[in-house]
């Protein structure tokens, strides 16, 4: 609970069918945020206004045309109450993604959360004042699971097999509510964008530092370090870098990049990049920034936006000018991870199985993603001799296997990846069925061990054949990680303990043992005791829905996926 609505700072009352909150101590309320939500009164917030009430300043809602969820919940099923849930989810997201708001000053109460007549939309109760639980949107998050999951676990009408698989997933603190949201069908991106656009067009009411008006925004040069886009000069404020060329001051055509991905804004004569709610990151020396808050930079930085890397260069005279200036304080820059390159090597994920059919590479491509959207650089690729997993990509690009095979650098190599939110050498289309016709295992090793010498990225994974090879005998003893994939029958059992035995001196303590598309209501393969006894099975993932239609991107909304995802060393 908001801990404002405990500690005396306010008295509730009702006002027929509205509430107010009486102001008991009036120096907690926060005005540049009551500002935003009484903005925004059309959106996701309850109307909301302050003014006098009964002779006390108070915060009056409106609740006209609205119902609170406690008045709907004896009366609606389980697909209504799931709508409810995904949309106060969405508000939430929003929130989170505007820099004047918190998160943990939403109420959590089903008394507070407003539905529409015809259930159409939610609105939110926004306590715009000072919390001894600031900072703390963990401690919220947290609160909010377990009021939902209760209700969903525990009230009849609403209580089903969607329900309850929601709630477990409510429950696992590895799956963000980001992630949440997008299982349950909501647009994430349009969220992060609706938060990102709250209050722009109102005061924040802080005063900032007098500008100079004769020092004018400094052309900013983007120096690119992987080659594979021009420079990019930045000339004018708010300078919005992304993949759209409709709405981006500059676009970089890459699949990884956001229609609207970062921008550079001059702030108090100082420069910052802001990024813009992008999926793949934003990130100045290694650090991924948080959305939407800025970021100063200087002279020499290196900017990464999504899989592209760039020397910052200032002209020398904005360089001098910056001299008299304030320093900005390092550790007020916001962060979402940090990364030192310098101290990281690069990681070997391999992923393996015994036989073929057990779904290994949707793994391998699902694993890539969500990484990828954690923020991971990686590079995925796939050595079967004969492949086939374009229809889990957007692009369904195939290239024949001497143009990887002539690759003597890394600068060869790029010219050939293909790019989602990860990088991945594209489907290779073979020549014949002569072993010549492919790549040999010295190729694929001298070509790993070049992207693992580059530092270019944080993770290589590799979709391996089905078989002992050179190839596999490198991998199985260079890799930080193995990740054994196996399904529940006889045939792929035995091929899977006979793998553990073979390997478990060289790779002991290295194994991650998956078994997918499991049917908890099969019997296990291992007879006797129902279970993969021999074996330690670390997770199991259920079958996928239609997979034929989907594309690594569904992947990442499998929560089994993204526990995996947390269990790999980057």
């Amino acid at each position: 609970m908001n801990d404002i609505l405990m500690d005396g700072s306010v008295t509730e009352q009702t006002a027929g069918q509205d509430f107010v909150y009486l102001l008991n101590n009036e120096e907690k309320l926060i005005s540049g945020e009551y500002e935003v939500v009484a903005a925004e009164e059309n959106s996701i917030f309850l109307k909301c206004m302050y003014g006098s009430y009964n002779g006390q300043n108070s915060l009056y809602y409106a609740t006209e045309g609205y119902v609170p969820v406690t008045t709907l919940l004896p009366m609606i099923n389980e697909s209504a109450f799931l709508k409810i849930v995904k949309d106060f989810l969405g508000a939430v997201i929003a929130v989170k993604n505007c820099v004047e708001l918190k998160e943990n000053h939403i109420v959590i109460s089903l008394s507070k959360i407003y539905v529409k007549h015809g259930m159409e939309g939610v609105k939110i109760t926004y306590l715009p004042m000072v919390d001894g639980n600031d900072g703390k949107a963990d401690d919220f998050e947290m609160e909010m699971r377990k009021v939902f999951a209760n209700i969903m676990r525990n009230t009849e009408n609403v209580r089903g097999e969607k329900t309850f698989s929601v709630a477990n997933s409510f429950s696992d603190p590895n799956i963000s509510i980001e992630i949440l949201y997008s299982m349950m069908g909501g647009n994430l991106m349009n969220m992060i964008k609706a938060g990102m656009g709250f209050g722009r067009s109102i005061s924040s009411g802080i005063e900032k530092a007098p500008v100079n008006a004769e020092v004018a925004m400094p052309k900013i040069r983007l120096e690119n370090l992987n080659g594979n886009i021009p420079d990019i000069v930045v000339d004018s404020e708010d300078y919005v870098i992304g993949r759209s060329p409709d709405i981006s001051d500059c676009a970089i055509l890459e699949a990884a990049v956001s229609r609207i991905h970062c921008k550079v804004s001059k702030i108090d004569d100082k420069i910052a990049v802001l990024d813009l709610g992008s999926a793949n990151g934003t990130y100045v020396n290694g650090s991924r920034l948080i959305p939407n808050q800025p970021h100063f930079i200087s002279d020499n930085d290196v900017l990464r936006i999504a899989n592209s890397d760039f020397l910052i260069k200032f002209p020398e005279e904005y360089i001098e000018y910056m001299k008299t200036l304030e320093p900005v304080a390092v550790n007020s820059m916001p962060v979402e991870r940090e990364i030192r390159r310098e101290e990281k090597r690069t990681k070997l994920l391999m992923v393996h199985s015994a036989s073929g059919g057990t779904g290994k590479t949707t793994i391998a491509l699902g694993l890539s993603n969500i990484l990828a959207f954690e923020g991971v650089r990686v590079l995925y690729i796939c050595t079967s001799s004969y492949q086939s997993f374009n229809n889990l990509l957007q692009d369904k690009v195939r290239i024949k296997s001497s143009n990887i095979a002539a690759c003597e650098n890394l600068d060869d190599l790029n010219g050939y990846l293909g790019h989602a939110a990860f990088d991945y050498i594209p489907e290779i289309r073979r020549n014949g069925l002569s072993d010549k016709s492919g790549i040999s295992s010295r190729r694929y090793i001298n070509i790993i061990e070049m992207v693992l010498n580059s530092g270019r990225y944080d993770l290589v994974i590799v979709d391996t054949e089905s078989t002992i090879n050179n190839l596999n005998r490198y991998l199985i003893e260079k890799s930080d990680q193995v990740i054994m994939v196996t399904k529940q029958s006889g045939i792929e059992y035995g091929g899977t303990v006979r793998f553990a035995e073979m390997i478990r001196n060289v790779a002991a303590g290295k194994v991650i043992y998956v078994i997918n598309d499991y049917d908890k209501y099969s019997f296990d393969a291992s007879g006797e005791s129902g279970g993969f006894d021999r074996v330690d099975i670390s997770d199991y993932i259920e079958h996928f829905r239609n997979i034929d239609a989907l594309y690594c991107t569904d992947l990442s909304k499998c929560p089994e996926l993204v526990k995996l995802a947390g269990k790999i060393i980057v």
